[in-house]
């Protein structure tokens, strides 16, 4: 996991304002044929050194992060990838070389960037802030507590190469939960399919297949913490069912492929927007997306920098929107 420092926030890597690149029928078709080698979350050794060198506590809450990230992603693509039906787990060194090897025969799914700026986040805070996985005893659990710690705002990216990039998808939190995970791959087969059933390249399936009606008979799941607004504000600019949980239900909505709710997620894809993703829980159909501020700037004077944080945040401005779809 990379920590940025202050002066580091405005070279952030800039990326493409959708989720996903525009990937052809020819591409979706190609990979299905292949095995896909899954590559979990890497251990970054350089930074765990730096880590054990200021303070080894901090080295064991990253190792244990870590060992949940990879559990989450591997009990999530385990259960939840249809699209391939060979699958095959292997180090990122061992990918990179059956790959070279063997061209047409193999592609590789990973997480390519975890990014994490400190801009807003306090010099004296810890990496412990940024992470949601511990072990208790020898079991990793996930903690919903931890996921709504602003310093989790960070840039996530899993994707898919042959070895061009095919497929990419942002998650929305810096440590992923299984839930995450299997956004990502609902949304990421969505979108594979979706080319080879229509012939179009992705870039179609935004904003032009857009059935209002759907969300009728759909019950919208809200995280009760990443809301700022009311149940009632809600009603007034949202006409559809919708529901007020915990994070905990909605994941347990993707988990199970619940085709009667729908989900809103909100990824980070650059240093200042964000893409709201409105999805069906069982298969990652896109309803609807569009992309707004994560961060608003103040000035800068000297050392001082004045930051407003947007998210998380989900206003009935926002809410509106999928209320009045066309």
């Amino acid at each position: 996991m990379k920590i940025f420092p202050t002066f580091f926030f405005f070279f952030f890597i800039m990326h493409a304002s959708a989720q996903y690149m525009n990937t052809s029928p020819e591409e979706a078709q190609q990979l299905k044929k292949r095995i896909l080698l899954i590559v979990l979350p890497q251990e970054d050794k350089h930074y765990l050194a730096q880590l054990a060198e200021e303070n080894p506590a901090d080295s064991s809450v990253y190792l244990e992060d870590l060992a949940g990230q990879q559990y989450a992603m591997k009990k999530a693509v385990t259960e939840q990838w249809k699209f391939n039906d060979s699958l095959s787990f292997c180090s990122l060194k061992e990918a990179r070389s059956l790959l070279k090897n063997f061209p047409e025969k193999y592609a590789i799914l990973r997480m390519e960037e975890q990014l994490q700026d400190k801009v807003y986040v306090s010099w004296h805070q810890r990496v412990a802030q940024t992470t949601s996985w511990a072990k208790h005893g020898e079991t990793l659990y996930y903690s919903a507590n931890k996921r709504y710690n602003l310093p989790m705002l960070g840039i996530t990216v899993m994707v898919i190469e042959a070895p061009k990039r095919i497929i990419r998808a942002y998650l929305p939190k810096i440590s992923p939960s299984e839930g995450d995970f299997i956004f990502a791959f609902h949304q990421m087969e969505y979108v594979l399919s979706s080319v080879i059933k229509t012939g179009e390249p992705a870039s179609k399936l935004y904003r032009s297949d857009i059935k209002a009606g759907q969300l009728k008979n759909k019950i919208l799941l809200l995280d009760r913490r990443e809301l700022k607004c009311t149940a009632e504000e809600i009603q007034k600019v949202y006409p559809y069912p919708f529901q007020i949980v915990e994070y905990i239900t909605i994941e347990h909505a993707l988990r199970t492929r619940d085709d009667r709710y729908v989900i809103i997620q909100n990824s980070r894809f650059e240093a200042s927007n964000s893409t709201y993703y409105l999805c069906n829980a069982s298969d990652g159909a896109i309803y609807y997306e569009f992309i707004e501020p994560t961060f608003g700037y103040g000035k800068i004077d000297g050392s001082n920098l004045t930051i407003q944080v947007y998210y998380p945040a989900l206003k009935p401005g926002q809410l509106e929107q999928f209320g009045n779809l066309p």
